[in-house]
């Protein structure tokens, strides 16, 4: 599903991205769109959504007016020998995706939140190399005093 804003330069209706993933709008610019109705407003609302990088040539560039909407960097190095060997079955270099073993010893930190629910959760990271293992110590956050005092307020105001 597409998502559209009102670019607030020039009233122009443009597409900022699909689903979460906003293609045509880096997290820097997320302020100069205004939200169209039924589409994600993003100024007010980033949390879930991957932005655009920033790359320097396309400084001048108005959100949703990029050429190429997946532009990235892949991560990859030249490594010796197979899978792939030259026509008298010598070693070649070949591409293969970039990825750091010591990840495994030194995780980084993933955090997930559902404000609604007034949780937090830290999971390890270790960046695709392994998957995260249920570990003891693991420290789950309940926001219920914000929650219930949300609920006051929204009480104390239908009384008043």
């Amino acid at each position: 599903m597409g998502e559209y804003a009102i670019r607030k330069s020039d009233g122009v209706e443009v597409k900022i991205g699909t689903c979460e993933d906003m293609y045509y709008l880096r997290f820097e610019d997320r302020d100069k769109v205004s939200a169209l109705r039924g589409n994600v407003d993003i100024a007010n609302d980033p949390d879930g959504n991957r932005f655009r990088l920033p790359f320097p040539d396309e400084d001048d560039v108005l959100p949703g007016e990029y050429d190429v909407y997946n532009r990235g960097l892949r991560l990859y190095r030249m490594v010796e020998g197979p899978p792939y060997l030259g026509p008298n079955q010598e070693p070649t270099q070949h591409c293969e995706d970039w990825k750091d073993e010591s990840a495994a010893d030194h995780p980084g930190v993933i955090q997930l939140h559902h404000q609604q629910a007034g949780l937090l959760v830290n999971l390890p990271c270790y960046h695709g190399i392994k998957l995260p293992e249920l570990i003891e110590g693991g420290k789950l956050v309940c926001n219920l005093v914000h929650k219930l005092l949300k609920q006051i307020e929204l009480t104390m105001r239908i009384v008043l």
